[in-house]
C-alpha cells in the first residue's frame, strides 16, 4: 500500500487509535483503584467517627444519579450501614456540606457538620449540640425536624437528607414515602391552643418591681427579658424588651409594635395568634406575658 495514500494514512490512524485506547484502558485498569482509594481515605477520618475502624467502601456510582443532587458520596460500612455526605445551601449562598449515617436498622447513628458557615446563634444551629442529638434520635423513616429561627437552613438540611434517607431505604429494602410529612415541633406549635392561659410558662418568670409593673425572663431562642405591665387583670404594655434575637435575624419582628399591640388588653383567657416561623420566640414572649398575667392575680 502507497504509503502516501489516504487509504494507508486512515488505516495507521485506526491503528494508532486502537493502540492508543489499549494503552489508555490499561493506564485506566491500574490509576482507577487508586484514584477512588485516595478519595476514600480523603474521608475516612470522618466516615470513622461514626463507624470505628469500620471497613469502608465507596458506592457512590453505584446509587447515586442525577435525581440525587444534593448527595456528594455514600460509603458502606461493611456489615454496619453508610455514611453519606451532602450539600445544600441553606441561609448563607456558600452553602454548606454535612454529613450523616445511618446503621443497617435504619437507626441514624451519626449526623454532622463537614463545612457551614450559617448565623452563629441561627442557622448554625442546625449543626450543633441540642440538634444533633436530636437527629441522632430519629431513624430512615423520619423527617429532619424545623428549628424555629433556622427554618432556612433546617428545610435545606431536610432536603438534602431526604435524597439521602430514599438511597438507604431502597437498598435496605425500607418502606418510605419521600413525598409525606410528619409533624414537626414548629408545626405543631401552631395547632396548638393560642390561649394565654395554655401557656407553657415552666421557663420563664416575673417579679413585681413596682404595682403592676412586672420584671420578666423567659428563653425563646435564646435568653429574653422584658417589662410587663398588668392593669386589673389586663395588658398594659410590654417595653424594654432584650435578647439578641430582639435586634437580630429572623424573629425581629414578632417584638415591633405592630405584633405587640395584640398584647394590649389581653388577659388569661385572650388567644393570640402564633406568630408563623418564629415558634420558640412567640412561645417566650407568651411565656412572659402568662406570667405576668398570672403573677398579677394573686
Amino acid at each position: 500500500m502507497d504509503k502516501n495514500s489516504s487509504a494507508y494514512k486512515a488505516v495507521l490512524l485506526a491503528v494508532v487509535c486502537a493502540v492508543a485506547g489499549v494503552l489508555l484502558a490499561g493506564v485506566n485498569a491500574i490509576t482507577a483503584p487508586l484514584i477512588e482509594k485516595n478519595a476514600l481515605k480523603a474521608v475516612e477520618s470522618t466516615l470513622e467517627k461514626f463507624f470505628p475502624n469500620g471497613n469502608f467502601s465507596d458506592v457512590t456510582s453505584k446509587y447515586v444519579t442525577d435525581e440525587y443532587n444534593l448527595v456528594d458520596g455514600v460509603y458502606e460500612a461493611k456489615g454496619e450501614g453508610y455514611v453519606f455526605t451532602l450539600h445544600n445551601t441553606g441561609y448563607d449562598a456558600g452553602g454548606f456540606t454535612f454529613a450523616i449515617a445511618f446503621a443497617n436498622d435504619g437507626s441514624i447513628v451519626g449526623y454532622e457538620a463537614l463545612e457551614q458557615n450559617e448565623t452563629a446563634g441561627r442557622g448554625s444551629l442546625a449543626f450543633e449540640g441540642d440538634y444533633v442529638e436530636k437527629v441522632k434520635g430519629l431513624t430512615s423513616t423520619d423527617e429532619m425536624p424545623l428549628i424555629s429561627g433556622a427554618t432556612i437552613t433546617t428545610k435545606a438540611v431536610r432536603a438534602a437528607v431526604t435524597q439521602a434517607e430514599t438511597i438507604f431505604n431502597k437498598i435496605q429494602g425500607i418502606a418510605f414515602d419521600s413525598s409525606a410529612s410528619s409533624s414537626t415541633t414548629e408545626e405543631k406549635a401552631t395547632t396548638s391552643s393560642n390561649k394565654l392561659s395554655d401557656v407553657d410558662t415552666s421557663k420563664a418568670s416575673c417579679t413585681e418591681s413596682s404595682t403592676g409593673v412586672y420584671a420578666c425572663k423567659a428563653t425563646g431562642l435564646g435568653p429574653l427579658t422584658a417589662t410587663v405591665t398588668v392593669k386589673d387583670g389586663a395588658v398594659v404594655s410590654i417595653t424594654d424588651i432584650k435578647g439578641s434575637e430582639v435586634t437580630d435575624g429572623y424573629e425581629d419582628a414578632i417584638f415591633d409594635e405592630k405584633n405587640l399591640k395584640n398584647y394590649v388588653g389581653a388577659t388569661l383567657d385572650s388567644e393570640i395568634d402564633a406568630y408563623t416561623g418564629a415558634t420558640l420566640s412567640d412561645n417566650g414572649l407568651k411565656a412572659m406575658v402568662s406570667a405576668a398575667l398570672q403573677a398579677a392575680s394573686k
